[in-house]
């Protein structure tokens, strides 16, 4: 038997196999294989997103494709209709037409309506009431002042023209008969005079109205209240009365006028104001020899509602004329 060398095992078939070169052609193979199969899941992925977006189309199209026809039915049933006018909302940009016939539109107001709340208007009118309160009496009591001393003027102004005409058929009032009745100093030097007389002597003035002081008290005595006297009354409601007082060696008519008759207050200093006639002055206010400052103080007739001033008011018509006919705040008026 023969003996060779190590290349005498090889067997024919097995030359030239390289075990390496085997391993590297499977890793191969296998990497593709992989990476094809990796491609195909992709595809079969994105294959299957785009058949869904299809079908999603698809479906939105029937949708709104049946949302149309529904549309164009509704235009097509306006058609029948016959509008004759808009209605203009209150509260929003739009405008609705209305139906021939129809007697109601439904407006959509998206936008918030404005309201004031209960409180709110409760609020509200409570400072109204408040304000009003304060200020309506204020405005009344100017406006009777303005009044008073519109009616005062107008009767001082009238007395002082009946007395100038007076002195021109009686002669100076420096020689008028002081000591005459009322009744025929007034027949005499005022009453022919005078305008627009309405009434005389023929009421007894003392038993219809009671007059009051400007401090409240009753007035029971003076010209008022004397039978004696002699009353007036002219066609615009005033009353005028005529006494006769004494006061030391000065001899005077007294004059009281009531600027608005029977109606009230009634009240010296309010609406029955004082003057006087005499001789060297003729018609003027009341107590003309005191200043303001006493007019105004609680003296004896002065023009004051204290207690203390007995017949009191006599000095309010000086004080208004003091002041330009005018009611000032500090007359006491309330």
């Amino acid at each position: 038997m023969h003996r060779g060398g190590g290349n005498s095992l090889k067997s024919p078939h097995n030359h030239g196999f390289n075990l390496i070169e085997v391993f590297n052609n499977l890793a191969l193979w296998g990497e593709n294989k992989f990476v094809t199969f990796a491609d195909a899941h992709e595809q079969l992925l994105t294959q299957h997103k785009a058949d869904r977006v299809t079908r999603i189309a698809q479906l939105c199209g029937s949708l709104c494709l049946t949302k149309r026809e529904g549309n164009r039915a509704s235009v097509e049933n306006m058609k029948g209709n016959s509008f004759t006018d808009k209605v203009n909302s209150l509260f929003t940009t739009h405008h609705s037409l209305k139906r021939a016939g129809a007697t109601h539109v439904a407006h959509w107001n998206n936008s918030r309506k404005i309201a004031f709340t209960l409180a709110e208007v409760l609020i509200t009118l409570g400072i109204i009431g408040v304000v009003a309160a304060m200020t309506i009496p204020t405005l009344v009591a100017n406006y009777q002042k303005k009044e008073t001393v519109t009616a005062l003027k107008k009767a001082y102004s009238q007395l002082s023209q009946a007395v100038k005409m007076s002195e021109l058929e009686n002669g100076d009032k420096e020689y008028w008969n002081y000591d005459l009745p009322a009744e025929t100093f007034m027949n005499t030097y005022l009453k022919p005079f005078l305008k627009d007389v309405e009434q005389t002597n023929g009421f007894d003035i003392h038993k219809t109205i009671n007059y009051k002081y400007l401090n409240g008290d009753r007035i029971t005595e003076s010209s008022v209240n004397d039978k004696n006297n002699s009353v007036i009354k002219l066609s615009d409601g005033t009353i005028i009365f005529v006494d006769g007082w004494s006061s030391g060696e000065n001899i005077y008519r007294g004059i009281l006028v009531d600027t608005n008759g029977f109606k009230k207050p009634n009240i010296l200093g309010r609406d029955l104001f004082a003057f006087v006639i005499t001789p060297s002055l003729g018609l003027t206010p009341s107590l003309e020899e005191v200043d303001r400052e006493e007019a105004l103080s609680d003296k004896l007739h002065m023009c004051s509602k204290s207690k203390s001033a007995s017949n009191s008011g006599y000095a309010c018509t000086l004080v208004i004329m003091m002041d330009g006919w005018e009611i000032k705040s500090d007359y006491p008026w309330r």
